[in-house]
């Protein structure tokens, strides 16, 4: 008689979850479609399990996530300096850029059907936008109708203000002060092949611009007595 080989518990215990992971190589599609199912139908009694859970074992799990925390190097004080907001920030925009500059078409698709399912969301944004920055709105539809006349060149805000500081804040024709105000005239007007460029601008108080209109700037001036 061949004598009966004792095994001891943890011999048992190996032997058992070798067998059963077999078997779960094998049923591994079944048993998951059983446990969606079982899932799909005691979502409550799952959770009110997963909530006792949690209450009976807080602490021993918060040490688990405290510990995996520090392991992913997040929270590493001995190994490495903790990164200030800032500094997360700007290190969150890089991560972001690469993606943008390694997957282009990938974002360009994303925004293009973001921008489709939320047109409305999109023209209150534009709306608002134009409301708070009236100036910024200006300086779009100007740049956007010179775009259309197919005028060479842009301007932006800063140049504006650059303008406004070399007049002294005040209208070129009549010496008015513009309190901040005043209107973007283009000194040859787009209408005559006048660019888009900041050298091309001037600002006037209202009155000045609704008199010059798209007039030549020199004829203009000699209309005025400012040129002979």
């Amino acid at each position: 008689m061949t004598a009966r080989i004792i095994l001891t518990t943890e011999e048992k215990t190996a032997k058992r979850k070798a067998r059963e992971k077999k078997w779960y190589a094998k049923n591994r599609e079944k048993r998951l479609q059983q446990a969606r199912e079982y899932a799909a139908k005691n979502k409550e009694l799952i959770a009110v399990k997963k909530r006792e859970y949690y209450e009976k074992n807080k602490d021993k799990l918060r040490a688990i996530a405290n510990q995996k925390y520090i392991d992913n190097g997040r929270r590493g004080h001995s190994e490495r300096t903790c990164m200030s907001r800032e500094e997360r920030r700007i290190s969150h925009r890089l991560k972001c850029k690469k993606y943008r500059d390694n997957n282009p078409k990938k974002v360009l698709s994303s925004r293009i059907r973001w921008r489709r399912d939320n047109k409305e969301k999109l023209a209150l944004l534009g709306k608002l936008y134009r409301l708070n920055n009236p100036f910024m709105g200006a300086i779009y539809t100007r740049n956007r109708r010179a775009r259309i006349k197919r005028s060479d060149g842009s301007h932006t805000k800063a140049e504006i203000s650059e303008i406004r500081k070399k007049q002294r804040d005040r209208c070129v024709y009549c010496m008015a002060r513009l309190q901040g105000r005043g209107d973007v005239d283009h000194i040859y007007p787009i209408s005559k092949n006048g660019a888009n460029h900041k050298y091309n601008l001037q600002l006037l108080c209202s009155t000045c611009n609704r008199r010059k209109n798209a007039k030549d700037p020199i004829e203009y001036a000699q209309s005025l007595g400012l040129l002979i």
